[in-house]
């Protein structure tokens, strides 16, 4: 465990990822998982991390070819990308986040990210909780969504999956850094330049500040994509956000529980807000 004076911290290795804009066939997709896990193995040789992010659905094209067909790309925990993955995080004794559309035990279809912990094994998954229909996104046309959350600690912090649309909903980020002690969201996303991009930004710094956590959310690679942002629990102009081109590129950043806490106790909108506004008249 990373500590100093009693304080956690966590190195995230965070990956916008070229994924094959047009996939369309299984060994097109194992491929692009070979090449992503040789991309993370050989970062992770110059320097080490905690954590490994992937963004949403990874593993596939985000189009309604790979959708339609999850004989050919859907995956269970364990599946192909674990395949790919898994000694990588073994390797390194990382905890690995990926993405990949997932059947479920009534065969319908989850947007998932998948956990593999340290020691290389499946440490559970996230069904993403609500989906999108507007712009590029069709997502109601093929999957259904989640009933549960994920979080998980890695050296002593606690850290939880959200996915894409999630981030426009304030009551569930509210809830995981309230209720569930979450102090970093690994926001995983297939944001594509529509209509909607462009209030991507400001989503995630609010939902950052409000809460006083860390977020960092991770788009895949491209012109049409990139832009991932990262933000820490406090921001201003002397402490902007980080904000990625559209070019794929890996990326360390730093988590300190310390610097959760200095901010809480300097800005204290956590301890100020009312536990319920709905009897306000």
């Amino acid at each position: 465990m990373k500590q100093s004076q009693g304080n956690t911290s966590v190195t995230l290795l965070a990956c916008q990822l070229d994924v094959p804009i047009d996939m369309q066939t299984a060994a097109t997709r194992d491929l692009h998982l070979q090449r992503t896990a040789e991309l993370v193995d050989q970062t992770l040789q110059q320097r080490s991390a905690d954590v490994v992010v992937l963004p949403e659905l990874s593993s596939v094209s985000y189009t309604r070819h790979c959708f339609s067909n999850p004989r050919l790309f859907a995956e269970k925990p364990g599946g192909i990308s674990h395949h790919y993955l898994a000694p990588v995080a073994k390797k390194h004794g990382v905890t690995l986040l990926y993405g990949a559309p997932r059947v479920t035990a009534a065969q319908s279809l989850s947007i998932s990210q998948f956990l593999i912990d340290a020691s290389g094994q499946p440490a559970g998954f996230y069904d993403k909780l609500h989906l999108a229909n507007y712009g590029a996104s069709m997502e109601k046309d093929y999957f259904v969504r989640g009933k549960g959350l994920q979080v998980f600690s890695v050296n002593g912090l606690s850290l939880s999956a959200q996915i894409c649309y999630d981030m426009r909903f304030p009551g569930f980020a509210s809830t995981l850094a309230s209720q569930h002690a979450v102090q970093a969201i690994l926001h995983c996303v297939a944001f594509y330049r529509d209509e909607s991009f462009y209030s991507w930004h400001p989503f995630v710094i609010a939902r950052a500040m409000e809460n006083q956590i860390y977020w960092l959310s991770l788009n895949r690679a491209g012109e049409n994509f990139g832009s991932s942002i990262f933000c820490s629990p406090w921001v201003d102009e002397n402490t902007p956000p980080l904000v990625l081109g559209t070019a794929e590129e890996c990326v360390y950043i730093e988590l300190n529980s310390a610097e959760i806490e200095r901010i809480r106790a300097a800005y204290t909108f956590s301890a100020d807000r009312l536990e319920d506004y709905s009897d306000l008249s």
